[in-house]
C-alpha cells in the first residue's frame, strides 16, 4: 500500500511561509462553535498526512457532507503530486459553507487505488452551549 495515514487537521486556514513552513490558522479540536443555525463558515481545511513510499501523481476526490442527513455541502476532485517518499501532504480548502444544522460532519477523501476512504470529523454545536457547561449538582 502507498498511502498510510497519519494525522488530519481540521482550521480555518492553512498557509505557506517562504521558508516552506505551513501556518496552521483556527485549529479545531473537537467541535466547532457557531454563534447561530443557518451560519456561514467563510473559511474550512483539513489538512491530511500521509506517509508514501511511492513517488507519483495520485488522484483523490473528497467529500464533506452532515452524517445525520446525509447532505453533501462541498465536493472536490484533484492530484496529490508526491515528489519523494516519506509525509505527503494534501491541504483541502473550502470557501463559503453553509451549516444549516448542529451534528457531526464528516470529511471523506478517497484516494485513487487506495480500498478505504480517509475520514475526519467534527462536531458544530452552538457556542452558548461551550461557553455554559451545565453546572454539576451539589
Amino acid at each position: 500500500m502507498a498511502f498510510k495515514h497519519k494525522y488530519t487537521l481540521i482550521c480555518d486556514e492553512v498557509r505557506q511561509e517562504n521558508t516552506g513552513k505551513l501556518l496552521v490558522i483556527g485549529l479545531y479540536l473537537d467541535n466547532m462553535g457557531v454563534s447561530q443555525i443557518p451560519f456561514m463558515l467563510p473559511s474550512l481545511t483539513f489538512l491530511f498526512a500521509f506517509e508514501n513510499d511511492r513517488l507519483g501523481d495520485y488522484p483523490f476526490r473528497a467529500k464533506l457532507e452532515n452524517l445525520e442527513s446525509g447532505k453533501v455541502l462541498a465536493q472536490a476532485m484533484g492530484v496529490l503530486q508526491v515528489l519523494r517518499p516519506g509525509t505527503a501532504i494534501n491541504i483541502l480548502g473550502f470557501r463559503n459553507i453553509s451549516i444549516d444544522r448542529i451534528g457531526t460532519y464528516t470529511m471523506s477523501l478517497t484516494m485513487d487505488g487506495e480500498r478505504d476512504p480517509v475520514t475526519a470529523s467534527i462536531e458544530v454545536v452552538l457556542q452558548a452551549q461551550l461557553l455554559n457547561p451545565p453546572q454539576p449538582q451539589m
